[in-house]
């Protein structure tokens, strides 16, 4: 039976009042609030631009659909990082992943190239290393939230939290990719890679408030094993 050895976030010196991890929390709400952000961007312009009338309205569905289903295909990835490399560097991992696919649609999509299905198949290449870098750096949020040394019921109140901040999220991109678009035009990127250009560089600035979060702890000597040999033989007690 697999088991967790070590406790991932040292809880040592009981529990501590809300103010005092606030810094932790609101730099894992960042993290949330700019991989939902990113994950909307495209929603106001992308459907009308060239690369999508080229790519055709079938296809289009698909470019959607690879930044949610990569996050999901990512959940078993996230626990063997956080185990392996502790949750500050799997989650600077994550962003550092979504921000690549970011401008790497941006770059791609920003003319209509080679065939329609070659275009789509690059497109959807780009939005699937963002959505799954989104699901690493959030699995990991979510692990630093849960094992703080919360008082009281505030454990409840900050994973809460991270519902509203998903909604904000996901109107703020929307709302900000129709403007970014509309600005473009006027500088040397264009319409189209600016908004994503815009997203690459809020992951990049999401990378500092990482140093808030607490280091890794040693990892347990059932762990110094390669990769490849803890995928196939889980952890035993």
């Amino acid at each position: 039976m697999a088991t967790d050895p070590t406790p991932l976030l040292d809880p040592s010196g009981g529990p501590k009042p809300l103010r005092r991890l606030l810094p932790i929390l609101l730099a894992c709400y960042a993290v949330f609030l700019g991989n939902y952000a990113a994950f909307t961007l495209l929603t106001p312009f992308f459907p009308q631009s060239p690369s999508a009338l080229f790519i055709g309205e079938e296809l289009v569905g698909a470019v959607f659909a690879a930044y949610p289903l990569a996050t999901a295909a990512s959940t078993p990835l996230p626990p063997l990082m956080i185990r392996v490399l502790g949750c500050r560097a799997t989650i600077a991992l994550g962003l550092v992943a979504n921000a690549a696919g970011s401008l790497l649609f941006g770059l791609a999509g920003r003319h209509a190239w080679g065939s329609p299905a070659a275009l789509a198949a690059a497109l959807c290449a780009c939005r699937a290393l963002g959505g799954a870098g989104a699901g690493v750096a959030e699995s990991g949020c979510l692990t630093v939230i849960s094992t703080l040394p919360w008082e009281g019921n505030n454990n409840a109140k900050a994973l809460a939290g991270v519902e509203v901040v998903v909604g904000v999220g996901m109107a703020l991109g929307s709302g900000l990719g129709g403007i970014l678009f509309a600005a473009g035009g006027d500088t040397p990127l264009g319409a189209f890679l600016l908004p994503f250009v815009c997203a690459a560089a809020l992951s990049a600035l999401l990378l500092p408030p990482l140093l808030l979060l607490p280091p890794p702890p040693p990892p347990p000597s059932q762990l110094r094993r390669p990769i490849w040999q803890m995928l196939l033989r889980p952890t035993r007690r």
